[in-house]
C-alpha cells in the first residue's frame, strides 16, 4: 500500500507528461521540458524502489536470491552506464582490474550493480571538476574488494 501511494504522484506526473508528448503542436522549448520531466520521474521512480528495498531490507522483510556474481562484470557494467554520468560532471573515469580476470561471489546482481552506481554517482556529485574518480577490484586469497576513491570532500569521520 505504501509503495502504491508513494508511486501515484510520480505516475500521474509522468502520464501527464507523455500526454502533453503526444501533441503534434507543442512547440520545442515544452518538447524538451516535458521530456526532462519523463527522465527524472524515472530517476524518481528507481529511487523510491531502492529506497522501499533497503526499508523491507532494514525490517528483516527482504528475500533476495542470492547466486554466483561475476564482479568483474558488475563493475565494467556499472562503469560503462556512469561514463556519460562523470563526463557530464567533467571527470575522469578510471577503472582498474587486480582480480586476475575474475572474482565470482554470492550475492544480488542488482542491488551489487546499485550500490555501485550510488557511490559513483556520489563521487561525480561531490568531486570539483575536472576530477579523477578511480573504481578499483581486487581479489586475493578469495576475498574480492572493490573501491571508489575520488579526489572529493570527502566524508568526515565520525
Amino acid at each position: 500500500m505504501l509503495r502504491t501511494k508513494l508511486r501515484s504522484p510520480v505516475s500521474f506526473v509522468r502520464n501527464t507528461a507523455e500526454l502533453a508528448l503526444r501533441n503534434r503542436q507543442i512547440d520545442p522549448a515544452s518538447r524538451r521540458a516535458f521530456e526532462q520531466i519523463v527522465a527524472e520521474c524515472g530517476k524518481t521512480s528507481r529511487l523510491l524502489k531502492d529506497m522501499l528495498t533497503l526499508a523491507w531490507a532494514d525490517a528483516g522483510n527482504a528475500r533476495l536470491a542470492f547466486e554466483p556474481v561475476d564482479l568483474v562484470e558488475v563493475v565494467k557494467t556499472v562503469c560503462q552506464k556512469a561514463r556519460s554520468l562523470e563526463e557530464e560532471h567533467w571527470h575522469t573515469l578510471v577503472e582498474c582490474f587486480d582480480a586476475g580476470g575474475s572474482a565470482t561471489m554470492w550475492g544480488h546482481y542488482s542491488s551489487l550493480q546499485r550500490v555501485l552506481w550510488i557511490l559513483l554517482e556520489n563521487a561525480a556529485k561531490f568531486t570539483p571538476a575536472p576530477g579523477t574518480i578511480k573504481t578499483t577490484l581486487s581479489a586475493a586469497g578469495g576475498n574480492a574488494t572493490v573501491t571508489v576513491e575520488d579526489n572529493g570532500i570527502g566524508i568526515p569521520a565520525t
